[in-house]
């Protein structure tokens, strides 16, 4: 069996009732992060190259 390691693991809402919204779920690792963003109607152009651009290790995200 291989060891297991901790991951950072991430989940933000609007709130707490059934009519909110979840906006952002996360994992982040020492080999890349995963982000699956909720951006309603923002644009989304050229979002992931500026997260690239900016942090260490990569980032994927999902919307």
């Amino acid at each position: 069996m291989t060891g297991l390691t901790t991951i950072a693991f991430d989940i933000e809402t609007t709130g707490f009732q059934t009519g909110d919204e979840l906006t952002v779920v996360g994992f982040d690792s020492a080999v890349s992060s995963r982000v699956f963003l909720h951006t309603g109607t923002a644009s989304q152009t050229g979002l992931a190259n500026r997260l690239n651009d900016a942090l260490q290790t990569p980032v994927q995200l999902s919307y």
